[in-house]
């Protein structure tokens, strides 16, 4: 996995992001809901389907080369950015941000 873009985008924020495609490409819904943040006990269940979702459209191309561009922080500690699967020519857009010390995606949403 390569990273580009911002060049201070902290080491706790690369692993979050491999912890991510790595998840991805094995299929793992569960751990994929496990790094989005539960705003409500009941939406849990909805980002499984999200997760679900993700996989199917990204997880082929995760089981490839994947390289992630990041852009610069914002002052709301919200980064954005790209991941490129090469092996299906496919770029997912994302955004996440800073929570309690941890970084967190929304996953599911569009």
């Amino acid at each position: 996995m390569t990273y580009t873009g911002d060049e201070t985008t902290p080491d706790t924020l690369k692993l979050y992001m491999t912890l991510y495609v790595q998840r991805m490409r094995d299929g793992d819904a569960d751990g994929l809901s496990d790094l989005s943040w539960h705003h409500q006990r009941f939406a849990r269940r909805d980002e499984a389907a999200g997760a679900r979702r993700v996989i199917r459209t990204y997880g082929k191309g995760a089981a490839g080369t994947v390289s992630i561009e990041f852009t610069a922080e914002d002052p709301y500690n919200v980064r954005g950015g790209y991941i490129h699967y090469r092996r299906t020519n496919q770029t997912e857009p994302f955004t996440v941000f800073k929570r309690n010390g941890l970084w967190l995606f929304g996953i599911g949403s569009d």
